[in-house]
């Protein structure tokens, strides 16, 4: 498959998609490896814990399908092996496939800084209700940076959800997607009433006080 870019712990690919599953339109595969240690596994755990638990919204990245290849490790190509830090079992996640990020999307497409400001404003908002979902489920990001807001193009002769409640950009036709929980965690344990938040709190609890993240877009405080 065709690379695309790393993120954290792992490498995206262009992926095959099956007849049955066309209509939701292109995906990636993110592969990841790790070894028998544990200490490997907890990243990859916790990712796809956090994940998992943040699909359900329309501004969050969905997480359509997980696989663990153990045996055929070999049958992988070099690059990916490179990227994914050497041999060793190999989790995949398959997500859809987002065109681009929002620096890279407003970049290209506004010439024009009055529209542009528009238009920033209304990917803030829905990017804000996507974080509001997050923080509703005590989870920490710990990576918000323009890079990991993907565009996500709407189905066609669809629009986003809000674009009524913002009529200066009645002709946007992408949905901003929160992606990468790599370093993501959760806030406490005080409340593990579904089993994805207990995996994800045995996994990460050593790193709630943790400095992490893209220094460059850290709060200053």
């Amino acid at each position: 498959p065709d690379y695309i870019a790393d993120g954290s712990f792992g490498a995206v690919y262009h992926c095959n998609v099956k007849e049955e599953r066309k209509e939701k339109g292109p995906m990636v595969v993110k592969v990841m490896s790790f070894t028998k240690d544990i200490v490997s596994i907890k990243p990859i755990l916790n990712e796809i814990a956090i994940q998992q638990n943040c699909s359900a919204n329309e501004y969050t990245l969905d997480l359509f399908q997980i696989a663990l290849r153990i045996d055929d490790v070999k049958k992988i190509s070099p690059e990916a092996l490179e990227r994914t830090k050497g041999p060793g079992y190999i989790v995949e996640m398959v997500m859809p496939f987002c065109e681009t990020n929002d620096e890279d999307y407003c970049m290209d497409n506004y010439k024009n800084d009055k529209e542009l400001s528009y238009h920033l404003d209304f990917i803030f908002f829905q990017v804000l209700q996507g974080m509001e979902f997050i923080h509703d489920r005590e989870i920490i990001h710990r990576d918000i940076k323009p890079e990991n807001i993907l565009m996500q193009a709407c189905p066609e002769g669809t629009q986003p959800t809000l674009v009524e409640k913002f009529p200066s950009v009645k002709n946007f036709r992408h949905i901003p997607k929160i992606s990468d929980f790599g370093i993501s965690t959760y806030l406490s344990n005080r409340k593990e009433n579904t089993s994805t938040k207990t995996l994800a709190n045995k996994t990460q609890q050593h790193t709630n006080r943790t400095v992490i993240g893209t220094r460059s877009y850290m709060a200053g405080e």
